[in-house]
């Protein structure tokens, strides 16, 4: 993640079974529940985050829709063993990811999809103190969906394989990021899991540069951290979203989403 913060997130439902160019395409009905999740509690708790983090409770809007210098951008996700109290073992599970979509709305040309597709990613600590990333286990299905191993132990952090992109500078008119995930394999998972919940939550970052390290979050900050959300044996959507109500009505004019 290498940042975080947020304005609006949501979990929606929608049939498993091949991905159609409808299937990739979030519901009307279920976009306009990203305003009211925008403010709610996590489901869960991110397990090893402490709760004096401003993000371990709630969703957060960190520099939101101005990039101020920064001229690079990226979304991401993250993906933690939910807990209700600090303590829990840890657990395992196998997640599929699907459809991973960014969009960024700039004043002068409007919405725009500016990543997707494939993912890469690692797993990190839960503070992410260090930076220091392990390499996890991904394998990519035939039907496009991205298997990754799950350790409760550890943050999945992912982000776009294909690396970040360049934004103009300054304001904006806000950012939208979604994927759809779900558990694979339940019955054998509802064994393994015993009651272990995973939650997954959306975000993205500005960077200073396309190729610009890492250094103590000086070279990147967060745009938003979503609401996190329990993952289940049904395909789901998540979603992060910092535009306005009415940059969000043309965001659903333009890709001509339906109830």
């Amino acid at each position: 993640m290498l940042s975080r913060n947020l304005t609006a997130a949501i979990v929606l439902v929608v049939c498993a079974g091949v991905t159609t160019a409808e299937e990739s395409k979030i519901r009307l009905t279920d976009l306009r529940e990203i305003t009211s999740d925008a403010f709610r509690l996590h489901e869960y708790m991110p397990r090893g985050v402490p709760r004096s983090f401003d993000w371990a409770l709630t969703p957060r809007l960190g520099k939101g829709n101005d990039s101020s210098h920064f001229e690079a951008f990226t979304g991401w996700g993250q993906i933690y063993q939910g807990v209700e109290r600090a303590g829990s073992l840890s657990g395992s599970a196998r997640v599929g990811l699907k459809n991973f979509q960014v969009y960024f709305c700039d004043f002068k040309y409007g919405w725009k999809l500016v990543q997707g597709g494939k993912i890469s990613g690692a797993n990190y600590i839960p503070t992410y103190s260090g930076n220091a990333a392990r390499p996890v286990k991904f394998e990519v299905l035939d039907d496009g969906v991205t298997e990754v191993e799950l350790n409760g132990d550890y943050s999945f952090h992912f982000w776009p394989k294909a690396g970040r992109v360049s934004i103009p500078p300054g304001p904006n008119c806000g950012v939208v990021v979604l994927i759809q995930a779900k558990l694979l394999d339940h019955e054998s998972n509802a064994r393994r899991l015993s009651g272990v919940k995973f939650i997954l939550g959306l975000g993205a970052d500005y960077w200073e540069t396309l190729e610009s390290p890492w250094r103590e979050y000086s070279t990147n900050k967060d745009v938003a951290i979503g609401r996190f959300r329990s993952i289940s044996d049904e395909w789901q959507w998540y979603g992060l979203n910092t535009a306005s109500k009415l940059w969000l009505s043309r965001f659903v004019d333009q890709f001509d989403l339906r109830e």
